[in-house]
C-alpha cells in the first residue's frame, strides 16, 4: 500500500495530499464498515424470525439459544479484529518453543480462561441481558486469548529456560 502510494508521487499521477487522504478514506471506510456490519447484524440477530419446528413434540431449535450463540459470534468478531491488530502491532508474541516455564504459564493461564468461559457469563447475566452478557463474556474470553494472557506469557519468557 504505501509503495503504490509512493509510485502515485514519483510518477506525478497523485500528490502526497492525494495519496494521505486515500489511506485516511480507506482506513476510515473499513472501520466504520466493521462497525457498521457488527451493527446491522446485531440488529438482523434480535428481529429475524426463528423457526420453531417442533419434531415429536419437541422444539428442534431453540430460539432463544440461535440468538444467544450469534451474540456471541458478534462478540467474538468485534472483539478480535483490534485484539489481532494490537497483538500484531505492539506486542508481536512469538513462540519461544517447548520448555517447562510455558508449561507452569499455560497451566496458570487456563484459571482466568476457565472463569471467563464459565462463570463470567453468568454474573454479568445478572446485571445485563442475557444476550449483551453473553456477547460480553465472549469479547472478554477473546481478547484474554489474543492480547492479555499473550502479554502475560511474553513478559514472563523473555529469559527462557
Amino acid at each position: 500500500m504505501i509503495i503504490t502510494g509512493f509510485s502515485r508521487n514519483y510518477l506525478g499521477v497523485h500528490t502526497p495530499q492525494d495519496v494521505l487522504f486515500g489511506f485516511l478514506i480507506g482506513g476510515g471506510s473499513l472501520y466504520a464498515m466493521q462497525k457498521l456490519f457488527g451493527i446491522a447484524t446485531l440488529i438482523y440477530i434480535t428481529f429475524k424470525q426463528y423457526p420453531t419446528d417442533y419434531v415429536n413434540g419437541e422444539l428442534l431449535v431453540d430460539p432463544r439459544k440461535m440468538m444467544k450463540d450469534g451474540y456471541k459470534d458478534i462478540g467474538q468478531f468485534v472483539a478480535f479484529c483490534p485484539a489481532r491488530y494490537l497483538e500484531k502491532r505492539f506486542m508481536k508474541f512469538r513462540e519461544t518453543g517447548f520448555n517447562q516455564k510455558g508449561i507452569i504459564l499455560c497451566l496458570i493461564g487456563m484459571v482466568p480462561l476457565f472463569f471467563i468461559a464459565s462463570i463470567l457469563p453468568s454474573l454479568l447475566k445478572k446485571a445485563l441481558d442475557a444476550n449483551i452478557a453473553a456477547m460480553t463474556a465472549q469479547m472478554t474470553l477473546t481478547f484474554y486469548s489474543i492480547l492479555i494472557w499473550p502479554a502475560v506469557i511474553k513478559l514472563f519468557q523473555k529469559n527462557p529456560e
